[in-house]
């Protein structure tokens, strides 16, 4: 009889084992790491973990997972926040979420999805993040997001998404951040994002996206927000009122800024002008470099920059005496490689004063009174090639005197000089 109970345990034990066959590689409180393990989807998934405390936490990688089992949440409905890495994954059906109302992160990373179904996520209503990334998504049913009316950020980036469904995103009225970097896309609707009133993080750099329309963010107010359109193929664009905008990376020939706009990067497009709105500019930092302007239109009225950078721009006449007149807040300024002139001349940094403009002051004592016209100035990068290093020390020295750091443009005249 003995002998027989203790077979009978045996048994019990390696039925319990072969079920409970996810064990956690490493457990920190209420994280488990599943690490190198092959995880069949008709096996009960039950976490086996030393410490004997339920995860909250599950972070899954570096494995085989083509299909996910519909019991890991079944047989543990404490998990919030799930993480797949590297695990090889080929689909998500509808019914791996059945149990996830408890989730509020959903984190998919590196594998071979294709598309994202009806209702997949419908039972996460809890849900605050999803990102999956780094799969080959190229269709998103209109009712994939259905439920998620809690979700905050939402990531897709480097998938092979080319379309949006214009109600796509209707159900995330609460959605803040929403990222599709490094894409397919050539369009977005003007409805796209009406339901999507709490947005303030837009991020679709590295598509194909050629038009924006006008009223894409009409119902957004993005004061504190940011907008990234890099590495596109714009022609046009405007800064709907972002305080953080990039559109480098384009072929802008034309910009509109509106207004609570902080921060614009448009560098190494095709700019020719930029439209200033009606009320004063709120810009701080503004960085233009390689393009196309001939002119400081819009940008002398800039009455709150901190920064400009229009280096690279070979079409850009030189400054005048009232071309820096307002920018009194301007602490960094960097005109490197401008081929129409060599060096700031002496009238840019000339006080408007007739007694001190009427002066006759070469090109190096003319940066003696920088600071009456740039007071805050405290970095300039000038145009510095093929200037002797006696000419270069000594301006330096005499930039040094007021406090202002000189950049040297090219490495080869530091190099040269220091």
């Amino acid at each position: 009889m003995r002998y027989l109970i203790v077979i009978l345990y045996i048994c019990v034990l390696l039925l319990y084992l072969n079920e409970a066959d996810i064990q956690c590689t490493k457990a920190y409180s209420i994280i488990c790491y599943i690490q190198g393990q092959s995880i069949s989807p008709t096996n009960p998934f039950i976490i086996v973990n030393s410490n004997q405390t339920k995860a909250s936490s599950v972070i899954i990688f570096d494995g085989q997972m083509p299909i996910m089992p519909n019991t890991i949440f079944l047989n543990n409905p404490q998990i919030s926040t799930i993480s797949i890495n590297s695990m090889n994954l080929q689909q998500i059906a509808p019914d791996n979420f059945a149990n996830g109302g408890n989730l509020k992160s959903i984190i998919i990373m590196k594998g071979m999805i294709k598309t994202l179904g009806n209702g997949t996520f419908k039972s996460c209503t809890n849900l605050l993040q999803l990102q999956i990334t780094e799969q080959q998504i190229s269709f998103i049913d209109i009712n994939t997001f259905l439920g998620l009316q809690n979700l905050q950020i939402l990531v897709l980036n480097n998938n092979q998404i080319s379309s949006l469904h214009p109600l796509l995103f209707n159900p995330l009225i609460s959605l803040s951040v929403i990222l599709l970097q490094n894409n397919s896309l050539n369009s977005l609707d003007s409805t796209l994002f009406v339901k999507n009133t709490m947005l303030s993080g837009i991020y679709f750099a590295g598509n194909s996206i050629t038009d924006l329309s006008n009223d894409l963010f009409k119902n957004q107010n993005f004061k504190s927000g940011s907008i990234d359109f890099s590495y596109n193929y714009l022609t046009t664009a405007q800064s709907y009122g972002a305080s953080t905008i990039n559109f480098s990376f384009n072929k802008l020939k034309t910009f509109y800024l509106s207004s609570g706009e902080s921060t614009i990067n448009i560098r190494n497009n095709f700019l020719r002008k930029i439209i200033c709105p009606n009320s004063i500019p709120t810009v701080k930092r503004l960085y233009l470099s390689n393009n196309s302007l001939s002119n400081f239109l819009c940008i002398r009225d800039m009455v709150n920059l901190t920064e400009l950078d229009v280096s690279e721009n070979k079409y850009l006449i030189k400054p005048t005496k009232n071309t820096f007149m307002k920018l009194t807040k301007l602490m960094i300024l960097t005109m490197c490689n401008m081929t129409k002139f060599t060096s700031i001349p002496a009238k840019a940094f000339v006080s408007t004063q007739n007694s001190l403009y009427n002066l006759r002051v070469d090109s190096l004592s003319s940066y003696k009174i920088v600071k009456q016209l740039l007071p805050q100035l405290t970095v300039l990068a000038i145009n510095t090639l093929n200037k002797n290093c006696t000419y270069l020390q000594s301006l330096k020295t005499l930039l040094k005197n007021q406090s202002i750091s000189m950049n040297y443009c090219a490495i080869e005249d530091r190099n040269r000089c220091n």
